[in-house]
């Protein structure tokens, strides 16, 4: 009766550590240089929606053309691909200045903060399930944009492009690295994790059956 009494607590925990596990996510998408060097802009799909809480580290690798003086643009969109969603816009100046964009569902674009950047150190976006916004450095979080409210805003699609007058032209090599980590999940891959795990839930079930069969037949 102990036995039986331990493996199902054991089995509930398997279980939730199949789902808890799924639940938290990082996932790292690299944006090429010729997406840069075109509009309108090129989707990425992160293949997880990320809600809630989330947090972006981007990375700038990117070799510009100092003859156009070129801006590359990142955009961080909600799962909902169409004009009418969330999306924000970090512009990647070749001089190292950066502007931040939000647009809203209702098609309202404004700059929410600007700021510089330096290749290869990281720009860190921070999301709170509030759906409050602070960008900055590894050092300053909130050295950009400090507490801007945009309520509920997903992430799904990562892409770039730049303005129609740099078309081919803004950048020659490189790429931005962007590393999201944050809570996400779909329905598939939910069952997909607890079809993993069955087998071990199988087989501790299996040998408590044979315990109890043991100390059973033992008395």
């Amino acid at each position: 009766m102990r036995t039986k009494a331990l493996i199902i607590p054991l089995l509930a925990t398997l279980l939730a550590v199949a789902l808890v596990s799924n639940a938290y996510a990082l996932t790292i998408r690299t944006v090429p240089y010729h997406y840069f060097n075109d509009t309108p802009w090129v989707p990425l799909s992160l293949e997880k929606n990320f809600t809630g809480a989330w947090t972006a580290y981007v990375y700038n690798y990117l070799t510009y053309n100092t003859t156009t003086k070129g801006v590359a643009i990142l955009r961080l969109h909600s799962e909902n691909a169409s004009a009418n969603a969330d999306w924000m816009e970090l512009n990647f100046w070749y001089d190292g200045k950066l502007d931040i964009y939000h647009t809203d569902s209702n098609g309202n674009t404004g700059i929410i903060g600007s700021g510089t950047w330096t290749a290869g150190e990281a720009i860190v976006i921070s999301v709170t399930a509030d759906g409050i916004i602070d960008i900055g450095n590894e050092t300053d979080k909130e050295a950009i944009v400090k507490n801007y409210g945009v309520g509920d805003l997903d992430l799904y699609w990562v892409g770039g492009s730049t303005y129609p007058e740099y078309v081919n032209y803004t950048v020659t090599q490189g790429y931005i690295n962007v590393e999201i980590s944050g809570y996400a999940s779909t329905t598939s891959d939910v069952s997909e994790s607890v079809m993993v795990w069955i087998p071990i839930i199988v087989t501790f079930a299996m040998l408590g059956m044979v315990l109890g069969m043991i100390k059973k037949f033992s008395r």
